[in-house]
């Protein structure tokens, strides 16, 4: 039997990847609850049982204890199968809500424990994909008390497995409630920790989007990025030449950037030059969120006006232009812009006619005094005329 639900388990997975409408059908046939009742049927079997206690006898005084039987195998497997089933199935986001609606999280949470490290990465790659395609998902996490478990991951050997657990702590941050639990917890350290420069591009990715969803509203996160020494891991992510990370690290400084302190900082690790640098991108994300980050780093900071004035070929008053360029900040940007926005320069003043012209063009055209405006009185106040006609 557990080999013959094995088998049906990947027929369905390699189903759902090969047709489009293979999920939803097998939504309707009922296959969510299914596949959970055998997660949680297996994992009974699996459960090791103690063995019988010996008999103890007058030639073996102190007998030894029998270790208890090893876990079921094909209970690990079924497990794994059902797990794997539904990772695929919660790409779909009508599955993904009943898996939610199921009691997907305790389950998959529980199986996260396995000391099997496929088992982990299944369980914790479903996790992910029901937190992806379902935003209550996040709030039915923290009531399963799985946040700890997730950022316990983050340490892990496997960089699978660690990136996996970035990205859920990510889709768990969404939720306004999770983000103190989980600086409580301690996630930001490992997370920093993970942008090293000697780890993997997607390390550094998920990392990064996890940062951005801890750090935005939140003044308490900055200040642990900026004590942790996340600056200067930011600052070598924002000249990298993929479109992805210099665009997440300019986004985490962006919501780093109202703490006044991180403003100080910022200037201190030489974070504001390759910002400006940013400006230059081809993508309109990386020059919105260089230029956020730029504006929220130069209120209230001479030095960091000046600095990036002297720093760079593109002055302040420019920084509006970048704004808006993204769809998600349209309110915002403009009235940035208006606030940083510079006025334009004066034209240059016009050149007066020598006065043999004027006194010519005057004597030709007899109709000019008759068209010419009376001149205002000596009482009445008179308007300041422009710089450029004085």
């Amino acid at each position: 039997m557990p080999r013959s639900q094995v088998r049906a388990c990947g027929l369905i997975a390699q189903t759902c990847r090969q047709h489009d409408g293979a999920c939803a059908v097998a939504l309707s046939l009922g296959a969510v609850p299914q596949l959970l009742r055998l997660i949680s049927s297996s994992a009974e079997e699996v459960q090791p049982e103690p063995g019988p206690s010996p008999e103890p006898t007058s030639s073996v005084p102190n007998p030894p204890a029998i270790s208890p039987r090893e876990p079921n195998p094909r209970g690990a497997q079924v497990q794994e199968a059902a797990a794997s089933t539904i990772h695929r199935l919660s790409a779909h986001p009508p599955a993904a809500v009943v898996a939610r609606r199921e009691g997907v999280a305790p389950l998959l949470i529980e199986l996260m424990g396995a000391p099997d490290p496929n088992v982990q990465l299944v369980s914790i790659s479903a996790l992910l994909n029901v937190t992806e395609s379902d935003p209550k998902m996040a709030a039915a996490m923290r009531e399963a008390e799985g946040l700890p478990a997730v950022a316990g991951m983050l340490t892990s050997e496997c960089r699978e497995l660690r990136v996996a657990a970035a990205r859920v702590v990510a889709g768990c941050a969404k939720n306004e409630t999770n983000k103190s639990i989980l600086r409580e917890i301690g996630v930001t350290e490992p997370l920093i920790g993970m942008l090293a420069h000697t780890a993997a591009e997607d390390e550094h990715s998920a990392a990064l989007s996890a940062l951005v969803e801890l750090a935005q509203n939140e003044d308490e996160a900055s200040v642990l990025i900026r004590l942790q020494g996340g600056l200067k891991r930011l600052r070598q992510l924002l000249y990298c030449d993929d479109p992805v990370r210099p665009s997440l690290a300019a986004a985490v400084l962006y919501h780093c950037a109202p703490n006044a302190d991180t403003r100080v900082a910022m200037r201190v690790t030489d974070t504001l030059r390759p910002l400006i640098a940013l400006l230059s991108s081809q993508l309109p994300s990386a020059r919105e969120a260089a230029a956020g980050a730029l504006m929220l780093a130069t209120q209230g900071q001479p030095t960091n006006q000046a600095r990036t004035g002297a720093a760079s070929m593109c002055p302040a008053r420019d920084l509006g232009q970048y704004l808006g360029e993204s769809s998600g900040r349209s309110s915002a940007a403009s009235s940035a812009r208006s606030r940083h926005s510079l006025p334009c320069s004066s034209p240059p003043p016009r050149a007066r006619p020598p006065p043999s012209q004027l006194s010519a063009r005057r004597g030709a055209s007899p109709t000019l005094s008759a068209t010419r405006r009376p001149r205002a009185s000596s009482s009445a106040p008179r308007a300041p005329s422009p710089r450029w006609c004085r």
